[in-house]
Order: C-alpha cells, then structure tokens, then sequence
C-alpha cells in the first residue's frame, strides 16, 4: 500500500492547529518525522533488532501523545481558540505510529503489517475529522478545517480501495474530493441536527440559580441566554457554612487593609429586569487576552486599570477557588489586573475561566486597590435630572411594577436619596431567609407592598429599582461579603453563607460603588470579616492557573519567556509558519541520513518486497542475472534471488556454486555475516563459467 506516510500525519497536526490554534501537535510531528529519518540510519538492520526497531515507533508515538496531552492540561500549549478533545490526541498518536513505523521497520514486512498500519491509519483519521466536528471553530471557517481534518481518513481509505493507484493520482483524484464531501457531509449533519432539534423544542424554565454556559470566543448568543435569575418567590435556607473561596493577600499592608472593612468579592452581575421577577446579565461576550495591552508581562489589564498599578507588589493577591466556582470567577472590588493567559468576559464584570479536564481546584493571581472599593455616600453621588438621563443601566421591567416604586420613590427628599432608599426599605422590609410569596403577585411587589420579608436579592432587585425609577444608573452584583479571615495565615475564606447580593451604582468617572441596603443583622452577609483559625492551605492541591512569580515579572530574557513569545508569534502567524515548517522539513528530509530515497516506504500491493536486492548488487549477484538473461529468463521486477534461483532449476541442472553464491547474498544482507571479497570473486568466477559453458 504505497500510502506516503508523512501526509497523513501532517495533515491531522496542521488540522489540530487550526482548531487549537496551538503550533504544539505540528511542532511534535515534525520533531517525530525528523527523529525517524534519523533513526532509520542509526538502529541497526539486522534481524535480529527487528523487535526493537517495532518497539521504538510505540515509544515515540505514546511518548509524544503524553506530552502533548499534559502540556495542553497545563496550559503551555496555549490553546488560543479552542480545546483538543481527547479523541484529537488519540488519533494523531495513532498517525504517528504509522509514520514512523514504515521508517524504522525492519527488513521482510509482512502483507499483514501493512494492512496494520493501514487499519490504524484509518482510526486515527476518524477520530481527528470526529474531534474536527466536535469542536468550536474559531477563526477558521469549516470549509477550511474539516477538509484538512478529513485528509488522513481518507488517504488511507482511498488506498485500501485503490491499492495499485499512485500516491499523487490517488491524493488528487480521489482523497481530495473525499475530503470534500466529508467536510459537507458533517455540515449536513449538523444542519439537520439543528433542524430537528427546532421541531422538538424543550421545554426551558428560568433556573434559580445562573446557569453557566461554556466560554464562547465568539461572543455569540442573546443578551442573558443561559444565565438568566429568578429571584425566590420561596425561602428557607440552611447554610453548610463550606469554604468556596480563599484569599491571600501577598503583602501584610494589603491584609491589614481589607481587615479593617467589609471585604466584597464579585463574581457576577445582572443588569437586565426580564419581568418583575427575572434579571439578566449584560452580554460581552469577549475574551481576554495577556497580548492586548502590547506587552508579553503575563498580565491581563481590566477595564480603567493604571498598568503602573496593576504591577504593584503591594497590590498582589491569590485567590483559591475549585472547578464549580470558575465560571463566576470570584474578584476583589475594583481589583486591576489579572495574571492569566486569557479570560473570557461574559457579561460586565463577570468573568469566566475554563480549566482543562483534571483540574479540580485552582488558583490565580490578581491586583486590587490596597483599600477595598468603599460604599459610595451621598455626597458622591450626581443624581441627573429627571428625564434626561437615558442608558441600559436604566431599563424598567415592563410592567406596571415600576409606576407603583415611582410613586413610592417621591416620599424620598432631594437632600439624602440613598438615606432615603435606606429609609424606605427599613419601614416596609424585614429581612428573613424563610418566607412564601403567594401565587400571582411579583417577588419585588410583594416585598415591597405586601408581606415585606426577603433577602440579599430581593433588597438588591429592590433597591436597583428604585434608583433607576430616580435616575440612577445601576446593576445587581453577587459575590460574597465579609467572611472568615485568620491572621496566621493572612487569609481571608469565604463561605456559603457569605454569598450576599448588592446594588452597585454607576458614578459620573464611571465607577461602580457598592450601595449595600440589606439590614446589617447576624444571619446576613454584609458583616464585617469574623476572625478564625483555618485549616492550612494545601497550596500544592491547587493548580495555578497563572503561572507567575512577582519577583520574575521584570524578566523578560528568561527561557520561559522566550518559548512563550516563540508560542503566541507562531499562533499569530499561521500561514508563514506552517509555510516555513513544512519548507523546512522538506529541505531536511533530502539532507538528513536514514531517507529511504531508495526504497519506497510501502512496496505495491500485489508485489513481494524488494528489500532483498537492495542496489547495488554485489558482482556475482550481476553474473546471476546476465546467467539467466543467456538462458531466456528475464528477473521482474519484485522477483526475489530465491525465486530466479527456482526458475533456473525448473530449466536444468544448476551448479552448487550458485545455490552457495545465493545463501551467501542473504547471509550477509540479512543475517549480519561479514562480506568475504575472496569467496566473493570464487563465486562470480564460477557464475561467468557456468555462463560460458550454457552458451557453448
């Protein structure tokens, strides 16, 4: 089967750099496809190294498939569009194998090998176009990527059917258009999926808590799909009192600073008031990343960050935090900066991160003000005049609720609004975690007009309301408030019953301010942190997503920074590079030992190996031949010494000399004998007369 057995394998690699816009599974195949021309000179060819010369390609296949699959779980292969599945990975190493076994094989491969080969070929080509059609495209139109996904696949096919076809007439005429309609047929598929799938609509209800959706490069999707939240129209909670985040600040000046308040981390934002009762996020839709501010210094600016700030040792903390918490990525008020390769923005000030499979606890690196965001007072804030204000900071449901709270919002005096929400919420409200909001009455309405009990959410929905109804822009932010905080360690821990609810207010410069109404009372949130012993962390339990030492962030000469510009300049220019490599890696394979430049790295299927009259011949090997030519027998091409030797028999008598002359040729290719010149010059004598004499 006369399957060139580096095309494959470099189109599954180019295919895994498109998805992932990672240079590593090219990078690899190259390095493997090098290593095996090189390997095919040095391993010995004896047959007795044949087991090892089949044990090698294993080696480094496996190896490669390891180490590209840990540095994908790591984070190094810098996946800037989308993850590789895991079927991805199997299916290169499967490739690999078959690309390197045809170099280091040893000598009298049998059919059934090849038909290995050629079956493995096959899965590992199914598995790359079907991890092709599982996976996000980004940057890369389908058109391009399923095509080139599809190529192994069917190379191998195509020469199964196809055995005695040409390699170039058989890519061109048959692969390439297989390719082709498997890249349609996938988007058949899928077109279809998406076509029944709108037939049978599910029946969808807005969950109690965000339901998180996966990152989306694309920032694709309607305001609020998948995150919406329905404040409880019911309550009676019980806390665990489980830790979910820690923070440790990296200086004792910022520790002392965040003890001396009420400490607020946010983890999301909802802006949107669906109805009376649901509130949606404010889609962005957008990642971040390390790159965008110009600079390689491992540090991903937020929106109003001073980059002088954002570096600030004093200003340096880690935030630890498990797998279920990553897609509300817990942040410090006002904080400036992340140490992250990338971040997805899903909605203002919500952020997400999605660690690889494996990773259940982890922990990064971020800079924050050394004071926490204060609450914002009246005196801060700039109430525009009624009517004119305008933005989607100032959406109202659409409902009669809002004329009602407008109505209510006119006993509020012009000296004191936000004494006067205070005021208001005081006199109507009861903060409770246990209460029923009869059917057909808004959660809002009723804990403003009507029973008066709820919680965090219902103060915060509350309180946006009527800020809007007088003006204000503003949002509901969730997070945690308060917390544990044990000085021995300097760490600050927050659990369960610290998750809290809180209206934020957009200032003139553009600034969120917290504006906090739920009553300050011992079963609420926004208490100040609560001094305790905690448990020691296991800093080695969490992966650090970061990767950063503050005292090497001024090292941009370091090995590690050189490989990360070398990684992120070859994913940023992924023609040239691809161009370049493959340049490259043609010019090698004509210059590097071990290119079997003389054999083909499959024979024809029908025909028995050649490797038996690997050119040149010796002397007495020529005489044979000319022998045979004398008595009309031609050698075809294929035909083994063995075979010529019966022929000659089936014609007449042939000397001894010649059956010895034939075991000497494969003792000495084949079975490691050393070569003797004189025994050599006896046998071609007596070839040259056992010519002569046939001719006489």
């Amino acid at each position: 089967m006369n399957v060139e057995p580096k095309a494959p394998v470099l189109a599954a690699a180019l295919a895994g750099w498109l998805l992932s816009g990672s240079p590593v599974p090219m990078a690899l195949t190259l390095a493997l496809l090098l290593a095996a021309l090189i390997g095919g000179a040095l391993l010995p060819r004896r047959r007795t190294a044949s087991a090892l010369r089949q044990l090698v390609p294993l080696l480094f296949a496996g190896t490669a498939a390891w180490l590209e699959i840990r540095l994908f779980l790591d984070g190094r292969a810098l996946a800037m569009r989308a993850e590789l599945p895991l079927a991805y990975h199997l299916g290169l190493a499967a490739l690999w194998w078959t690309a390197l076994d045809p170099f280091l094989r040893a000598p009298g491969e049998s059919e059934v090998r090849r038909l290995v080969h050629a079956y493995a070929g096959l899965v590992g080509g199914i598995l790359v176009l079907g991890a092709s059609a599982g996976t996000t495209l980004q940057n890369f139109g389908p058109w391009l990527v399923h095509p080139v996904a599809a190529l192994p696949f069917a190379l191998w096919a195509a020469r199964l059917l196809l055995p005695t076809t040409p390699f170039a007439r058989l890519a061109a005429c048959v692969a390439l258009p297989a390719c082709l309609a498997l890249a349609g047929l996938v988007l058949a598929s899928s077109a279809a999926a998406d076509a029944l799938r709108s037939l049978f609509p599910e029946k969808t209800a807005v969950s109690a808590a965000p339901s998180l959706r996966a990152p989306q490069p694309d920032g694709s999707g309607t305001l609020g799909e998948g995150s919406s939240r329905q404040l409880p129209r019911e309550a009676d909670v019980r806390f665990r009192h489980e830790i979910l985040v820690l923070v440790r600040p990296h200086s004792d000046a910022l520790f002392r600073s965040w003890s001396d308040r009420t400490l607020y981390l946010r983890t999301s934002t909802l802006a949107l008031f669906e109805n009376d009762e649901v509130l949606s996020p404010i889609r962005s839709g957008r990642w971040l990343y390390e790159q965008d501010d110009g600079t390689e210094d491992h540090r991903l600016l937020l929106r109003g960050a001073n980059p002088d700030d954002a570096t600030d040792p004093a200003t340096l903390h880690t935030l630890y935090i498990s797998r279920d918490t990553a897609g509300q990525l817990p942040l410090v008020g006002g904080s400036q900066a992340l140490f992250l390769a990338s971040v997805y923005e899903f909605a203002d000030d919500w952020f997400q991160l999605s660690p690889a499979e494996g990773i259940d606890r982890l922990s990064y690196t971020a800079s924050a003000p050394p004071s926490p965001v204060a609450e914002i007072r009246s005196a801060d804030l700039i109430r525009p005049p009624r009517g004119t204000a305008s933005g989607i900071y100032l959406q109202l449901p659409p409902s009669p609720l809002p004329s009602r709270v407008d109505l209510l919002c006119r006993e509020i005096g012009d000296d004191d609004l936000l004494d006067g929400i205070r005021s208001l919420l005081d006199e109507r409200t009861r903060y409770s975690l246990q209460f029923q909001t009869p059917e057909g009455s808004s959660p809002i309405a009723e804990f403003l007009f009507g029973h008066g009990l709820g919680h965090c959410e219902h103060y915060a929905a509350a309180t946006v309301l009527m800020l809007r109804c007088l003006g204000i822009p503003s949002r509901v932010a969730y997070g945690y408030a308060g917390g544990l905080v044990d000085a021995d360690q300097g760490v600050f821990a927050f659990r369960d019953s610290d998750f809290h609810a809180w209206a934020e207010i957009l200032t003139a410069e553009n600034e969120w301010r917290i504006f906090d109404t739920t009553p300050r009372v011992a079963s609420a949130a926004p208490r100040p942190s609560v001094a305790a012993s905690l448990p020691t962390i296991d800093v080695e339990a969490y992966h650090d997503l970061s990767d950063f030492d503050p005292a090497t962030l001024a090292a941009a000469g370091s090995a590690g920074a050189y490989l990360a510009d070398a990684v992120d300049f070859l994913s940023r220019h992924f023609f040239l590079a691809t161009a370049v490599g493959l340049a490259l890696f043609g010019c090698l394979w004509w210059i590097l030992p071990g290119n079997p430049k003389d054999r083909e790295a499959y024979p024809q299927s029908g025909s028995r190996l050649a490797t038996e009259a690997k050119p040149p011949f010796p002397d007495f090997l020529h005489e044979l031949e000319q022998s045979a030519q004398a008595l009309g027998l031609h050698r075809r091409p294929g035909q083994t010494w063995r075979e010529l030797l019966a022929r000659l028999s089936e014609r007449g008598t042939v000397p001894a000399a010649v059956h010895d002359a034939v075991a000497y040729h494969y003792h000495t290719a084949y079975a490691g004998k050393k070569r003797d010149p004189a025994e050599e010059a006896r046998f071609r004598e007596a070839l040259r007369d056992w010519r002569e004499t046939e001719l006489h």
